[in-house]
């Protein structure tokens, strides 16, 4: 029998929406709940990925699937417990508008009623959950297994099928990837009419990925990352493969036995930074191999910050820190360099198949348009998306098979001298930026934003011991942008030794940053390797097919 549930059930939900902004449905509670109903939507969020939702007592119990659910009982995904919704959320579609929780589409993917197996309140106290789906795309038997810890920061699941007759074998049918679209736009037929079409058996040969490209090799010592160009607009043609940009530091990880080094895109030994991380790794259960990723730290939205990053690693507080590994170009033997990119990423999803780890986790791609998943992105306020060749080798260089595209126009610069904020002259009141051009330094203006108390003392500290009696640049040629109050002979001038990230609108016609905003130091890159980031046109595309402009990255 359904209980009524309590306003405070879904409070969690109510505190993280401002009903006068979005459409969600307003939180009330079902007045006669049947504890029946389940519904499966697709949401583009920060990333895609699938709210399962169960009805129970008046509300939604609901968990985050990133990857979405799979018919093969082989196959288990991992599920987030995250708030319950209203009942009425069960037949919500549409736009979440930017700046709210969840921004982004929302479609019903599936829907229906379900049964459990034994007592549904017993199952969800004690983390095993079996019941029976009768929905428009899914059936059958699951099972829901928490494999979270105490004190853990999110409550981990694991989502999965039962053996039954309603399973089906991953290589023979992806049933997201078969049947993407929403059930109330584009209603399925009754599922006992549908003629499901099993594909012909497949040989062993075929049923794993094609590694045929793979060469035998030692693991070796170094390894140059691949990286993207900046482009102006999405490129056009080809298959490409979308990825949400992380505001992090590159890392790659190479895993020999026992032994896990972390490195940064610079070849830096960033190991003993972070002991945690590299134990996280380990315990993934891989043999040989190199990693490629981006190291993160996500604030309560899941959303990743850059500064906190930077904090975390300044006050040796790596524990926050995410890793989401989104390559292998080596595992065991073998250099995978030369397998297209396609494969290499379901070679790396069978490494994360069944692991629930919240350190170290696998970048998933985003299933939609590349305009619509920058927009969700810029949404989100991510930085922006990357987008991949799917039949690309890995290749030790900056390529046009991976191009990047960003919401605000964003890089790094060097400091090459600061100023006193008024009435606190240990604080930082503005940051002088610098970027090289063919060796020689060259101004691109200054900013004023995007930092607290604690972190402008901390600047201040650190510019002051770098305090030099010359600029490191022409002294003439730093010159105040009409925005700045910045009075003449207030500078002071520092050795270019410290780089910033900075992000801004676009350059204005004197090659200065407009509105520029600060996002934090950066100890991975160089001040030498610091130049201006141009964006190119991105490949397939034209000034007819709705090129941008080099310089009008939004």
């Amino acid at each position: 029998m359904a209980r009524a549930a309590t306003p405070q059930r879904l409070k969690r939900y109510k505190d993280k929406r401002d009903f006068t902004v979005t459409t969600e449905p307003k939180p009330r509670l079902a007045r006669q709940p049947s504890g029946r109903s389940f519904v499966i939507q697709k949401h583009w969020a920060s990333s895609l990925h699938y709210d399962f939702r169960l009805e129970l007592d008046g509300v939604l119990v609901s968990w985050a699937v990133p990857k979405g659910p799979s018919l093969d009982p082989k196959v288990k995904r991992m599920a987030i417990h995250v708030e319950d919704h209203p009942v009425s959320y069960a037949s919500f579609e549409g736009k979440i508008p930017a700046g709210q929780y969840g921004a982004g589409e929302v479609i019903v993917w599936d829907r229906g009623t379900w049964e459990p197996v034994g007592d549904a309140r017993d199952g969800l106290n004690n983390g095993k959950l079996a019941f029976r789906l009768h929905g428009d795309k899914l059936a059958g038997l699951w099972e829901l297994i928490r494999t979270a810890k105490p004190g853990d920061k999110q409550e981990h699941w694991l989502l999965f099928k039962k053996s039954d007759e309603w399973a089906r074998a991953a290589d023979d049918y992806d049933v997201t990837t078969a049947l993407p679209d929403s059930v109330i736009r584009n209603p399925l037929r009754a599922r006992k009419q549908r003629k499901v079409v099993h594909p012909p058996a497949q040989t062993a040969a075929h049923s794993e990925p094609d590694l045929s490209k793979a060469k035998k090799a030692r693991l070796p010592a170094t390894l140059k990352p691949q990286l993207a160009t900046l482009v102006s607009a999405p490129p056009g043609g080809g298959h490409w493969i979308a990825e949400n940009k992380f505001d992090g530091y590159r890392l790659l990880a190479r895993v020999d036995g026992a032994r896990v080094r972390l490195l940064t895109r610079n070849g830096n030994d960033w190991t003993a930074k972070m002991p945690q991380l590299a134990q996280a790794v380990a315990q993934l259960g891989i043999e040989r191999a190199w990693l490629d990723g981006e190291i993160v730290v996500l604030n309560d939205e899941g959303v990743p910050d850059f500064n906190a990053l930077q904090n975390a690693l300044d006050a040796q507080r790596s524990q926050a820190i995410v890793y989401f590994v989104f390559d292998v170009p080596f595992l065991g033997e073998h250099d995978l360099r030369a397998v297209p990119l396609a494969t290499r990423r379901a070679v790396l999803a069978g490494l994360f198949d069944g692991v629930a780890q919240e350190r170290v986790r696998l970048s998933t791609t985003i299933d939609a348009p590349i305009p619509q998943v920058l927009e969700a992105a810029c949404a989100r306020k991510l930085e922006g998306v990357i987008v991949k060749r799917a039949d690309a080798p890995y290749v030790s260089e900056r390529t046009d098979t991976w191009l990047k595209l960003k919401c605000l126009q964003r890089q790094e610069f060097v400091i090459i001298g600061f100023t006193d904020r008024q009435n606190s002259p240990k604080e930082v009141g503005g940051l002088l930026l610098g970027y090289y051009d063919k060796g020689e330094l060259r101004y691109a203006g200054s900013v004023g934003t995007g930092w607290n108390s604690s972190t402008g003392r901390d600047l201040h500290a650190k510019l002051t011991r770098l305090q030099s009696a010359k600029p490191a640049l022409e002294a003439a040629s730093v010159t105040p942008s009409r925005s700045s109050r910045r009075a003449r002979g207030s500078e002071k001038w520092v050795k270019p030794q410290l780089v910033v990230e900075v992000a801004f609108t676009e350059w204005t016609p004197e090659g200065h940053v407009r509105h520029p905003s600060f996002k934090g130091l950066r100890n991975d890159k160089p001040p030498t390797a610091i130049s201006r980031e141009r964006a190119k046109r991105a490949p397939g595309r034209t000034k007819a097919g709705g090129d941008r402009g080099a310089e009008q990255v939004r």
